[in-house]
């Protein structure tokens, strides 16, 4: 569910630029922070093509450091349990350095709402959002 979120809402933003004109990004960064470590180990999430993880926590490291000078867009996954839904949002922030270190802005978010089907035996998309400011 987290995967079929996170391509969908990178399906999102690249037709979003395609109709704009705009070139899509190449490669879109998730932040680890709020995905658990077996999400981030599991061979069906790191394999997103275009996706690559970074962590906030670790704002000494060099790399971290020139791409918060330069600032970079990361989305950051949320998820929830809700009854019998989970809910998750991807939010696509603008992240650059304040005062040394990271700052965050959100720009655009997905919201995917997915509900178990009993007859189907499996979680299924029920209500798909797309937003932004």
């Amino acid at each position: 569910m987290i995967r079929n979120s996170i391509e969908s809402y990178i399906e999102n933003v690249d037709e979003f630029c395609t109709k704009r004109g705009l070139t899509p990004p190449g490669v879109y960064y998730v932040c680890k922070e709020g995905l658990t470590t077996s999400f981030t180990r599991n061979d069906s999430i790191r394999s997103i093509p275009r996706v690559k993880y970074v962590s906030l926590d670790n704002y000494d490291s060099r790399s971290l450091k020139k791409m918060l000078k330069k600032g970079f867009g990361a989305m950051f996954v949320e998820t929830k349990l809700h009854k019998n839904q989970i809910i998750i949002a991807v939010s696509d922030c603008s992240v650059s350095n304040y005062k040394g270190f990271p700052a965050v802005g959100i720009k655009d978010w997905g919201i995917y709402t997915y509900e178990y089907s009993e007859d189907k035996e499996d979680w299924v998309l029920v209500k798909s959002e797309i937003g932004g400011i």
